[in-house]
């Protein structure tokens, strides 16, 4: 991150001025496309994962790393790509002592100046770059003094952190040593409880927050597990279809996209809370939901979402538990359906897709069924608490085969997503067209053709 702030900095030659590389990474936005391993660093959407390895940005990342307020803004991005993340391997030189020092486990790897050149100059010709490898020595070496010498960040090893010394030692070797050492300390750890058969849980992570919320438990209870499951979301889906026609006038589209068997990913906008129970209603199949963390409280409520098919997620880029247990039940071959704008829209139009998107595609590999909903906005915007009359219309898309899906990165996999939802909003009918492709364009000048959510939004 420190390298892309500095890669900014050179392109916007503002580096010898200070103040205006802190106000220039204020503006930046830097995350991660997680649909590669290792993830691509991305600077205002641009996959800069090469760029930032040139020998020119090795030389100004001082320009960044040094600058106080530039840490402070980039520490504080990681803790929320830490909470965002849920679990989280996370590499740089204050990680456990600055940025995660409640980390779970952390290591502090070393390793002769004279390898590691060896080893930069090797990744330097991978990527077809030239160097040379006493001057990369050196580079490492007066790099390494600075770091262990400034004022903010410093390099430091934390009291709590194994040391592993990789200059003999292949990369396999290290995280081998690595996994022993974790699994070591599991099994020394009294509070290592395996997880009741049937249940998940969802860990908020530490990530440097003391305060953060006990965990979520919830029961996956099995579609169709018996008669009264199957019984219960039958009477309930005639019960909201006669709302549904009384009050909001529903009409549905397109229902014969959906298959009549094997899992498939429904990515729908969201307009209001009404939106889960009118995208199933017209459906033989049952839908699994993500629901936002949050509304799974206990008692009898959240025993009614586990019985049709919801599970929580905490709303957030790439919030691994959730994505796991979509992935799991896709697998499975049933119906999964996301939010992917992570929260309900303040006007109507479609906004930026999640990047969790497309690790579920890349890693479920089943076909993308784009759904909009028009018309529940104004039934039920943000702003009001009980619904008013009107008329909602769902259309649910032609689906995307994962064959179209499965070389595109995470970028234009949310393009692709969100210009097919566009076009559906459009064959509604829909006062919002105009204003959702506008946005899109927009987005797509400003970098911003995928949403990474960054923090919990309010309902």
């Amino acid at each position: 991150m420190y390298r892309a702030a500095a890669l900014d900095a050179l392109e916007n030659n503002i580096t010898t001025d200070p103040e205006a590389v802190a106000r220039h990474c204020a503006q930046i936005k830097l995350d991660f496309d997680w649909s590669f391993n290792p993830a691509h660093v991305l600077l205002n959407g641009r996959d800069v994962a090469q760029a930032i390895r040139r020998q020119v940005v090795t030389q100004n990342t001082f320009v960044a790393a040094d600058n106080p307020k530039v840490r402070e803004l980039l520490v504080r991005r990681q803790r929320e790509i830490g909470g965002e993340c849920g679990s989280l391997v996370s590499e740089g030189r204050d990680q456990g002592t600055v940025v995660f020092p409640d980390a779970d486990c952390k290591f502090f790897l070393i390793a002769d100046v004279n390898e590691r050149a060896r080893r930069r100059m090797q990744q330097l010709l991978q990527m077809n770059l030239s160097a040379d490898e006493n001057q990369i020595a050196t580079e490492i070496a007066t790099r390494d003094h600075k770091d262990r010498n400034r004022p903010v960040g410093p390099l430091l090893q934390a009291p709590d952190a194994h040391v592993i010394d990789a200059t003999h030692l292949s990369l396999e070797e290290v995280v081998q040593a690595m996994l022993n050492h974790i699994e070591a300390e599991k099994n020394m750890s009294e509070q290592a409880k395996p997880t009741q058969p049937g249940e998940s849980e969802i860990v908020q992570e530490k990530a440097g927050d003391k305060s953060a919320a006990p965990p979520v438990k919830f029961t996956y209870r099995g579609e169709g597990t018996d008669f009264i499951q199957v019984l219960e979301w039958d009477i309930g889906k005639i019960f909201f279809q006669f709302i549904a026609m009384l009050f909001f006038q529903v009409r549905i589209f397109g229902r014969n996209n959906i298959p009549a068997k094997g899992g498939a990913l429904l990515v729908t906008n969201h307009q209001s809370f009404l939106d889960p129970w009118m995208i199933g209603i017209a459906l033989h199949r049952q839908i699994h939901f993500m629901a936002r963390e949050s509304i799974f409280k206990g008692g009898f409520w959240q025993y009614a979402l586990e019985r049709t098919n919801a599970f929580p997620i905490r709303r957030g880029r790439a919030d691994s538990t959730a994505i796991r247990e979509a992935i799991s039940r896709l697998n499975k071959g049933y119906l999964v359906n996301i939010f992917p704008e992570a929260t309900r829209t303040n006007d109507g139009t479609i906004g930026p897709i999640a990047s969790g998107v497309a690790v579920i595609v890349h890693r479920a590999g089943v076909p993308v069924i784009p759904v909009v909903i028009d018309g529940a906005f104004e039934v039920l915007p943000r702003t009001r608490k009980l619904p008013r009359f009107g008329k909602v219309r769902v259309r649910y898309g032609v689906p995307i085969p994962f064959k179209e899906l499965k070389d595109l990165s995470a970028d234009l996999i949310s393009i692709r997503i969100r210009r097919e939802m566009i076009h559906l909003q459009k064959h509604l009918g829909s006062p919002h067209t105009a204003a959702s492709q506008r946005r899109f364009e927009d987005d797509l000048a400003a970098g911003k053709a995928r949403l990474v959510v960054s923090r919990e939004l309010s309902a």
